[in-house]
Protein backbone atom coordinates (compact mmCIF):
# COMPACT_ATOMS: atom_id res chain seq x y z
CA UNK A 1 0.00 0.00 0.00
CA UNK A 2 1.14 3.83 -0.47
CA UNK A 3 0.33 5.88 2.14
CA UNK A 4 0.40 9.74 1.53
CA UNK A 5 0.70 11.88 4.58
CA UNK A 6 -0.53 15.52 4.80
CA UNK A 7 0.52 16.86 8.02
CA UNK A 8 0.47 21.30 9.25
CA UNK A 9 0.76 20.83 12.89
CA UNK A 10 2.89 22.82 14.69
CA UNK A 11 6.61 22.42 15.47
CA UNK A 12 5.29 20.37 19.15
CA UNK A 13 2.43 19.02 20.81
CA UNK A 14 1.21 15.63 21.95
CA UNK A 15 -1.09 15.33 18.12
CA UNK A 16 2.42 16.68 16.02
CA UNK A 17 4.37 13.99 18.14
CA UNK A 18 1.93 10.72 18.05
CA UNK A 19 1.83 11.81 13.84
CA UNK A 20 5.38 11.40 13.93
CA UNK A 21 5.84 8.59 16.01
CA UNK A 22 3.07 6.77 13.76
CA UNK A 23 4.93 7.49 10.56
CA UNK A 24 8.23 6.02 12.23
CA UNK A 25 6.12 2.80 12.92
CA UNK A 26 4.56 2.38 9.42
CA UNK A 27 8.20 2.32 8.10
CA UNK A 28 9.40 0.21 10.26
CA UNK A 29 6.47 -2.37 8.85
CA UNK A 30 7.89 -1.13 5.60
CA UNK A 31 5.06 0.75 4.49
CA UNK A 32 5.37 2.88 1.29
CA UNK A 33 4.82 6.45 2.62
CA UNK A 34 5.39 10.03 1.05
CA UNK A 35 4.80 13.33 3.44
CA UNK A 36 4.26 16.65 2.78
CA UNK A 37 4.87 18.45 5.87
CA UNK A 38 6.07 22.05 7.29
CA UNK A 39 9.49 22.31 7.57
CA UNK A 40 10.21 21.61 11.00
CA UNK A 41 13.39 20.39 11.49
CA UNK A 42 13.11 17.75 14.24
CA UNK A 43 10.32 16.40 11.78
CA UNK A 44 12.77 16.58 8.65
CA UNK A 45 15.53 15.08 10.18
CA UNK A 46 13.34 12.09 11.80
CA UNK A 47 12.29 11.14 8.14
CA UNK A 48 16.01 11.74 6.38
CA UNK A 49 17.02 9.56 9.12
CA UNK A 50 14.77 6.79 7.68
CA UNK A 51 15.30 7.68 3.63
CA UNK A 52 11.04 8.26 3.95
CA UNK A 53 10.51 10.65 0.75
CA UNK A 54 8.89 14.29 1.95
CA UNK A 55 8.07 17.39 0.60
CA UNK A 56 7.39 20.91 2.43
CA UNK A 57 4.60 23.47 2.35
CA UNK A 58 4.15 26.54 4.10
CA UNK A 59 0.13 25.51 4.94
CA UNK A 60 -0.32 29.28 5.09
CA UNK A 61 -4.06 29.88 4.84
CA UNK A 62 -2.86 32.64 1.85
CA UNK A 63 -1.21 30.46 -0.06
CA UNK A 64 -4.09 27.56 0.10
CA UNK A 65 -5.15 27.65 -3.65
CA UNK A 66 -1.30 27.67 -4.75
CA UNK A 67 -0.76 24.88 -2.14
CA UNK A 68 -4.28 22.64 -2.99
CA UNK A 69 -2.37 22.44 -6.52
CA UNK A 70 1.08 21.03 -4.99
CA UNK A 71 -1.09 18.70 -3.51
CA UNK A 72 -3.23 17.25 -6.51
CA UNK A 73 0.00 17.56 -8.32
CA UNK A 74 1.88 15.00 -5.71
CA UNK A 75 -0.97 12.65 -5.52
CA UNK A 76 -0.94 12.75 -9.40
CA UNK A 77 2.63 11.41 -9.38
CA UNK A 78 2.99 9.51 -5.88
CA UNK A 79 -0.62 7.88 -6.63
CA UNK A 80 -1.57 6.68 -3.44
CA UNK A 81 -3.31 4.68 -2.28
CA UNK A 82 -4.61 6.61 0.96
CA UNK A 83 -4.14 10.63 1.29
CA UNK A 84 -3.82 10.61 5.09
CA UNK A 85 -4.98 13.67 6.35
CA UNK A 86 -3.84 14.73 10.33
CA UNK A 87 -5.95 16.98 12.18
CA UNK A 88 -8.05 20.24 10.92
CA UNK A 89 -5.34 22.51 8.75
CA UNK A 90 -4.58 19.45 6.63
CA UNK A 91 -7.60 18.68 5.97
CA UNK A 92 -8.64 21.94 5.20
CA UNK A 93 -5.87 21.96 2.64
CA UNK A 94 -7.23 18.70 0.84
CA UNK A 95 -8.47 19.49 -2.55
CA UNK A 96 -11.97 18.03 -3.86
CA UNK A 97 -11.99 15.16 -6.94
CA UNK A 98 -8.64 13.94 -6.13
CA UNK A 99 -7.85 10.17 -7.57
CA UNK A 100 -7.70 8.73 -3.95
CA UNK A 101 -9.28 7.34 -0.46
CA UNK A 102 -9.10 10.64 1.52
CA UNK A 103 -9.16 10.09 5.38
CA UNK A 104 -9.08 12.97 8.17
CA UNK A 105 -7.72 12.32 11.22
CA UNK A 106 -9.06 13.62 14.79
CA UNK A 107 -6.79 14.02 17.80
CA UNK A 108 -9.96 15.99 19.18
CA UNK A 109 -13.63 17.19 18.94
CA UNK A 110 -12.95 18.92 15.68
CA UNK A 111 -15.58 20.81 13.24
CA UNK A 112 -16.39 18.88 10.27
CA UNK A 113 -15.87 22.24 8.16
CA UNK A 114 -12.44 21.16 7.67
CA UNK A 115 -13.02 17.71 6.20
CA UNK A 116 -15.79 17.85 3.67
CA UNK A 117 -13.20 16.31 0.73
CA UNK A 118 -12.85 13.81 3.37
CA UNK A 119 -14.03 10.56 2.10
CA UNK A 120 -13.39 8.46 5.62
CA UNK A 121 -12.64 9.25 9.07
CA UNK A 122 -9.97 8.19 12.17
CA UNK A 123 -10.43 9.27 15.88
CA UNK A 124 -8.29 8.60 18.76
CA UNK A 125 -10.73 7.98 21.23
CA UNK A 126 -14.30 6.02 21.52
CA UNK A 127 -16.29 9.18 22.11
CA UNK A 128 -14.16 11.19 19.27
CA UNK A 129 -15.35 8.65 17.38
CA UNK A 130 -18.82 9.11 18.49
CA UNK A 131 -18.66 12.59 17.74
CA UNK A 132 -17.88 12.30 14.17
CA UNK A 133 -20.74 9.46 13.63
CA UNK A 134 -23.12 12.13 15.21
CA UNK A 135 -21.90 14.86 12.74
CA UNK A 136 -21.55 12.43 9.64
CA UNK A 137 -23.87 9.45 9.69
CA UNK A 138 -21.10 7.62 8.57
CA UNK A 139 -20.40 5.03 10.65
CA UNK A 140 -19.55 2.45 7.76
CA UNK A 141 -16.83 5.19 7.02
CA UNK A 142 -15.40 6.16 10.69
CA UNK A 143 -12.55 4.25 12.59
CA UNK A 144 -10.96 4.03 16.08
CA UNK A 145 -7.46 3.64 16.31
CA UNK A 146 -5.76 4.92 19.99
CA UNK A 147 -2.91 6.29 19.58
CA UNK A 148 0.67 4.68 21.46
CA UNK A 149 2.45 4.71 24.26
CA UNK A 150 5.51 3.12 23.09
CA UNK A 151 8.39 5.18 23.98
CA UNK A 152 11.81 4.99 21.87
CA UNK A 153 14.74 4.51 24.28
CA UNK A 154 16.47 7.71 25.00
CA UNK A 155 19.99 8.24 26.74
CA UNK A 156 19.23 8.53 30.69
CA UNK A 157 18.98 11.14 32.40
CA UNK A 158 20.08 11.98 36.02
CA UNK A 159 17.85 13.51 38.98
CA UNK A 160 21.28 15.59 39.24
CA UNK A 161 20.90 16.72 36.22
CA UNK A 162 18.07 18.84 37.05
CA UNK A 163 19.57 19.99 40.52
CA UNK A 164 17.34 17.59 42.16
CA UNK A 165 18.54 14.80 44.88
CA UNK A 166 19.03 11.72 44.52
CA UNK A 167 16.51 10.64 47.21
CA UNK A 168 13.67 13.49 46.56
CA UNK A 169 10.39 12.20 45.45
CA UNK A 170 9.53 13.69 42.05
CA UNK A 171 6.36 14.44 39.97
CA UNK A 172 6.55 14.59 36.29
CA UNK A 173 4.37 16.67 33.83
CA UNK A 174 4.80 16.21 30.11
CA UNK A 175 2.93 18.86 28.57
CA UNK A 176 2.30 22.56 26.31
CA UNK A 177 1.62 25.16 28.92
CA UNK A 178 -1.72 26.41 27.98
CA UNK A 179 -4.93 27.23 30.14
CA UNK A 180 -6.54 24.38 28.49
CA UNK A 181 -3.61 21.93 30.44
CA UNK A 182 -4.55 23.12 34.16
CA UNK A 183 -0.29 23.95 35.19
CA UNK A 184 -2.21 26.29 37.47
CA UNK A 185 -4.02 23.43 39.34
CA UNK A 186 -1.03 21.57 39.33
CA UNK A 187 1.56 24.23 40.72
CA UNK A 188 -1.48 25.34 43.35
CA UNK A 189 -1.59 21.35 44.75
CA UNK A 190 2.15 21.33 45.15
CA UNK A 191 2.02 23.97 47.36
CA UNK A 192 0.49 20.86 49.47
CA UNK A 193 3.01 18.76 49.07
CA UNK A 194 6.36 19.29 51.42
CA UNK A 195 9.86 17.76 50.32
CA UNK A 196 8.46 17.33 46.26
CA UNK A 197 10.13 18.36 43.03
CA UNK A 198 8.09 19.21 40.07
CA UNK A 199 9.82 18.80 36.46
CA UNK A 200 7.38 20.86 34.13
CA UNK A 201 8.21 19.45 30.74
CA UNK A 202 6.92 21.62 27.42
CA UNK A 203 6.43 24.80 25.72
CA UNK A 204 4.12 27.22 24.85
CA UNK A 205 1.64 30.65 25.01
CA UNK A 206 1.47 30.69 29.01
CA UNK A 207 5.03 29.33 29.97
CA UNK A 208 5.60 32.73 31.39
CA UNK A 209 2.56 33.26 33.18
CA UNK A 210 3.11 29.89 34.78
CA UNK A 211 6.69 30.35 35.60
CA UNK A 212 5.71 34.08 36.95
CA UNK A 213 2.57 32.12 39.38
CA UNK A 214 5.71 29.63 40.50
CA UNK A 215 7.61 32.46 41.73
CA UNK A 216 4.15 34.35 43.44
CA UNK A 217 3.80 31.24 45.35
CA UNK A 218 7.37 30.37 46.72
CA UNK A 219 7.75 27.47 44.42
CA UNK A 220 10.84 28.56 42.51
CA UNK A 221 13.43 26.24 44.75
CA UNK A 222 11.29 22.76 43.76
CA UNK A 223 9.35 23.66 40.33
CA UNK A 224 11.89 22.91 37.31
CA UNK A 225 10.87 24.02 34.03
CA UNK A 226 12.50 21.79 31.61
CA UNK A 227 10.71 24.15 28.56
CA UNK A 228 9.45 21.07 25.21
CA UNK A 229 11.33 17.61 25.56
CA UNK A 230 11.32 14.50 22.93
CA UNK A 231 12.98 12.20 25.85
CA UNK A 232 9.50 11.48 27.61
CA UNK A 233 11.00 8.35 28.74
CA UNK A 234 14.29 9.48 30.34
CA UNK A 235 11.64 11.71 32.60
CA UNK A 236 9.39 9.38 32.89
CA UNK A 237 11.86 7.08 34.51
CA UNK A 238 13.12 9.12 37.17
CA UNK A 239 9.78 10.63 38.12
CA UNK A 240 7.84 8.83 41.31
CA UNK A 241 4.26 10.39 39.03
CA UNK A 242 3.07 11.33 35.79
CA UNK A 243 0.29 14.21 36.28
CA UNK A 244 -1.99 15.26 34.17
CA UNK A 245 -4.14 17.99 35.36
CA UNK A 246 -6.42 19.02 32.08
CA UNK A 247 -9.40 21.23 31.60
CA UNK A 248 -9.37 19.68 28.04
CA UNK A 249 -8.16 16.60 26.78
CA UNK A 250 -9.48 14.65 24.28
CA UNK A 251 -7.11 11.79 24.82
CA UNK A 252 -3.56 12.48 26.29
CA UNK A 253 -0.84 10.30 25.01
CA UNK A 254 0.85 11.18 28.11
CA UNK A 255 -1.23 8.39 30.11
CA UNK A 256 -0.41 5.35 27.77
CA UNK A 257 3.52 6.84 27.94
CA UNK A 258 3.32 7.07 31.62
CA UNK A 259 1.54 3.28 31.51
CA UNK A 260 4.43 2.04 29.05
CA UNK A 261 7.11 3.75 31.56
CA UNK A 262 5.32 2.20 34.80
CA UNK A 263 5.31 5.06 36.26
CA UNK A 264 2.12 5.57 38.59
CA UNK A 265 -0.78 8.27 36.87
CA UNK A 266 -2.47 10.94 38.89
CA UNK A 267 -5.08 12.87 36.32
CA UNK A 268 -8.32 15.02 36.37
CA UNK A 269 -11.26 14.12 34.51
CA UNK A 270 -11.11 15.38 31.27
CA UNK A 271 -12.90 13.47 28.15
CA UNK A 272 -9.52 11.09 27.71
CA UNK A 273 -8.99 10.48 31.68
CA UNK A 274 -12.19 9.87 31.97
CA UNK A 275 -12.93 7.37 29.21
CA UNK A 276 -9.90 4.92 29.50
CA UNK A 277 -8.16 5.39 33.32
CA UNK A 278 -9.88 3.43 36.20
CA UNK A 279 -9.89 5.21 39.38
CA UNK A 280 -8.07 3.29 41.90
CA UNK A 281 -7.44 0.29 39.82
CA UNK A 282 -4.59 1.85 36.67
CA UNK A 283 -4.65 5.44 37.66
CA UNK A 284 -6.19 8.36 40.31
CA UNK A 285 -8.23 10.72 38.76
CA UNK A 286 -10.00 14.00 40.53
CA UNK A 287 -11.87 16.17 38.94
CA UNK A 288 -11.00 19.43 36.92
CA UNK A 289 -9.27 22.32 38.72
CA UNK A 290 -9.75 20.30 42.12
CA UNK A 291 -6.15 21.25 43.32
CA UNK A 292 -7.20 19.81 46.94
CA UNK A 293 -7.61 16.48 46.01
CA UNK A 294 -4.95 16.60 43.29
CA UNK A 295 -2.57 16.88 45.79
CA UNK A 296 -4.24 14.23 47.99
CA UNK A 297 -3.68 11.96 45.46
CA UNK A 298 -0.19 12.24 44.48
CA UNK A 299 0.55 11.82 48.08
CA UNK A 300 -0.71 8.97 48.40
CA UNK A 301 0.77 7.18 45.26
CA UNK A 302 4.22 9.03 47.04
CA UNK A 303 3.60 7.47 50.75
CA UNK A 304 2.03 4.41 49.93
CA UNK A 305 4.44 1.52 48.02
CA UNK A 306 1.92 -1.26 47.76
CA UNK A 307 -1.20 1.50 45.74
CA UNK A 308 1.72 2.64 43.37
CA UNK A 309 2.65 -0.41 42.47
CA UNK A 310 -1.04 -1.47 41.94
CA UNK A 311 -1.50 1.40 39.77
CA UNK A 312 1.53 0.62 37.75
CA UNK A 313 0.86 -2.93 37.54
CA UNK A 314 -2.53 -3.17 35.85
CA UNK A 315 -1.83 0.41 34.24
CA UNK A 316 0.87 -1.82 31.88
CA UNK A 317 -1.95 -3.97 31.68
CA UNK A 318 -4.43 -1.54 29.87
CA UNK A 319 -0.91 0.10 27.70
CA UNK A 320 -0.44 -3.80 26.43
CA UNK A 321 -4.04 -4.46 25.17
CA UNK A 322 -4.98 -1.45 23.78
CA UNK A 323 -1.94 1.53 23.40
CA UNK A 324 1.35 -0.71 22.48
CA UNK A 325 2.79 0.57 19.51
CA UNK A 326 2.55 -3.12 17.75
CA UNK A 327 -1.68 -2.92 18.48
CA UNK A 328 -2.09 0.29 17.01
CA UNK A 329 -0.14 0.12 13.78
CA UNK A 330 -1.49 -2.91 13.86
CA UNK A 331 -5.24 -1.26 13.59
CA UNK A 332 -3.74 1.31 11.63
CA UNK A 333 -2.84 -0.77 8.82
CA UNK A 334 -5.88 -2.55 8.83
CA UNK A 335 -8.60 0.82 8.41
CA UNK A 336 -6.23 1.92 5.73
CA UNK A 337 -6.77 -1.64 4.15
CA UNK A 338 -10.09 -1.59 4.52
CA UNK A 339 -10.35 2.15 3.04
CA UNK A 340 -8.66 0.25 0.51
CA UNK A 341 -10.64 -2.47 -0.35
CA UNK A 342 -13.87 -0.62 0.03
CA UNK A 343 -12.49 2.32 -2.38
CA UNK A 344 -11.62 -0.36 -4.96
CA UNK A 345 -15.24 -2.09 -4.80
CA UNK A 346 -16.60 -2.90 -7.91
CA UNK A 347 -18.75 -0.26 -8.96
CA UNK A 348 -21.24 -0.98 -11.49
CA UNK A 349 -22.58 2.00 -13.92
CA UNK A 350 -25.91 1.72 -15.59
CA UNK A 351 -26.61 2.85 -19.42
CA UNK A 352 -27.34 6.63 -18.64
CA UNK A 353 -29.85 7.22 -21.58
CA UNK A 354 -31.87 4.68 -20.33
CA UNK A 355 -34.26 4.57 -17.33
CA UNK A 356 -32.91 1.90 -14.43
CA UNK A 357 -34.76 -1.66 -15.00
CA UNK A 358 -34.73 -4.37 -12.90
CA UNK A 359 -32.53 -6.49 -15.80
CA UNK A 360 -30.20 -4.18 -16.26
CA UNK A 361 -29.24 -3.40 -12.25
CA UNK A 362 -29.23 -7.68 -11.99
CA UNK A 363 -26.93 -7.60 -14.85
CA UNK A 364 -24.81 -5.45 -13.44
CA UNK A 365 -24.97 -7.53 -10.47
CA UNK A 366 -23.93 -10.15 -11.29
CA UNK A 367 -20.46 -8.76 -12.42
CA UNK A 368 -20.04 -7.53 -8.92
CA UNK A 369 -18.03 -8.33 -6.07
CA UNK A 370 -18.55 -12.29 -4.52
CA UNK A 371 -19.80 -11.20 -1.41
CA UNK A 372 -22.59 -9.07 -2.27
CA UNK A 373 -25.87 -10.65 -0.95
CA UNK A 374 -28.23 -10.73 -4.05
CA UNK A 375 -31.01 -12.13 -1.93
CA UNK A 376 -31.13 -9.27 0.26
CA UNK A 377 -31.28 -6.76 -2.48
CA UNK A 378 -34.69 -6.06 -3.67
CA UNK A 379 -34.09 -4.95 -7.62
CA UNK A 380 -37.18 -3.43 -8.41
CA UNK A 381 -37.34 -1.13 -5.30
CA UNK A 382 -33.64 -0.48 -5.77
CA UNK A 383 -34.74 0.84 -9.25
CA UNK A 384 -38.51 2.43 -8.16
CA UNK A 385 -35.24 4.31 -5.88
CA UNK A 386 -32.94 5.48 -8.65
CA UNK A 387 -35.78 6.33 -10.98
CA UNK A 388 -37.66 8.78 -8.59
CA UNK A 389 -34.75 10.71 -7.79
CA UNK A 390 -33.37 10.75 -11.29
CA UNK A 391 -37.28 12.68 -11.93
CA UNK A 392 -36.51 14.94 -9.23
CA UNK A 393 -32.81 15.62 -10.80
CA UNK A 394 -33.22 19.47 -12.07
CA UNK A 395 -29.90 19.27 -13.63
CA UNK A 396 -30.12 16.61 -16.23
CA UNK A 397 -26.29 16.89 -17.19
CA UNK A 398 -26.53 14.98 -13.91
CA UNK A 399 -27.53 11.77 -15.22
CA UNK A 400 -24.33 10.48 -16.65
CA UNK A 401 -23.48 8.98 -13.61
CA UNK A 402 -27.17 9.06 -11.61
CA UNK A 403 -27.41 5.38 -11.42
CA UNK A 404 -24.18 3.55 -10.77
CA UNK A 405 -24.45 0.69 -7.72
CA UNK A 406 -21.94 0.56 -5.41
CA UNK A 407 -21.43 -3.02 -4.57
CA UNK A 408 -19.09 -4.16 -2.13
CA UNK A 409 -20.63 -6.17 0.17
CA UNK A 410 -23.30 -3.35 1.62
CA UNK A 411 -27.39 -3.04 0.42
CA UNK A 412 -30.31 -1.35 0.03
CA UNK A 413 -30.24 2.23 0.50
CA UNK A 414 -30.74 5.66 -1.56
CA UNK A 415 -28.10 8.26 -0.88
CA UNK A 416 -27.02 11.44 -2.57
CA UNK A 417 -23.94 13.49 -2.82
CA UNK A 418 -23.44 17.08 -3.49
CA UNK A 419 -22.45 16.63 -7.31
CA UNK A 420 -24.66 13.23 -8.54
CA UNK A 421 -27.74 11.14 -7.09
CA UNK A 422 -26.60 7.89 -6.90
CA UNK A 423 -27.88 4.50 -5.54
CA UNK A 424 -25.57 3.27 -2.28
CA UNK A 425 -26.06 -0.46 -1.44
CA UNK A 426 -25.30 -0.55 2.40
CA UNK A 427 -25.85 -2.44 4.98
CA UNK A 428 -29.37 -2.92 7.41
CA UNK A 429 -27.54 -1.84 10.52
CA UNK A 430 -26.80 1.35 9.16
CA UNK A 431 -30.27 2.42 7.40
CA UNK A 432 -32.09 3.86 9.92
CA UNK A 433 -29.56 6.00 11.49
CA UNK A 434 -29.08 7.42 7.92
CA UNK A 435 -33.33 7.54 7.16
CA UNK A 436 -33.67 9.52 10.52
CA UNK A 437 -31.36 12.33 9.71
CA UNK A 438 -33.33 15.69 8.62
CA UNK A 439 -30.82 16.31 5.56
CA UNK A 440 -31.89 12.74 4.18
CA UNK A 441 -35.49 13.23 4.85
CA UNK A 442 -35.75 16.89 3.12
CA UNK A 443 -33.31 15.52 0.50
CA UNK A 444 -34.87 12.75 -1.20
CA UNK A 445 -38.36 12.75 -0.28
CA UNK A 446 -38.68 9.24 0.21
CA UNK A 447 -38.42 8.35 3.90
CA UNK A 448 -42.20 6.97 3.99
CA UNK A 449 -42.18 5.14 0.43
CA UNK A 450 -38.54 3.20 1.47
CA UNK A 451 -39.50 2.42 4.85
CA UNK A 452 -42.44 0.97 3.63
CA UNK A 453 -42.14 -0.67 0.49
CA UNK A 454 -38.14 -0.53 -0.20
CA UNK A 455 -36.56 -2.74 2.38
CA UNK A 456 -37.05 -6.33 1.76
CA UNK A 457 -37.91 -7.94 4.93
Amino acid sequence: MKILHIIAGASQGGAETFCLDAIKSLHSQSVDQYVLCRPHSHFVEALNERDIEHSSLSFNRFKKHAEKKIIAATIESYKPDVVHCWMNRASSFMPANINAATLGWFGGYYNLKNYKNCDFYMGVTKDIVRHIIDKTNKPHRSFLVHTFGTLEKDKPVKRSDFNIPDDAKVVLLLSRMHWKKGIDTLLKAALQIEDTYFLLAGDGPDLNKYRKLSQKLGLDNRVRFLGWRNDRAALLNIADVCVLPSRYEPFGTVIAEAWYAKTALVATKAAGAKQYVTHDVDGLLCEIDDSDTLALHIKSVLTDNKKKDTLIANGYKTYESLFSKDVVTAELIRAYQHIIQTRNAKQIYVNPNEYVTPNSVKNSLNQAVSVLDKENVDLESVCKVANSYLSMCEDKSLHSDAAYIQASGLYNFLKTTLFRPRVEILSEAEINTILSSEKCIRSCSLYEQFTKQYIKK
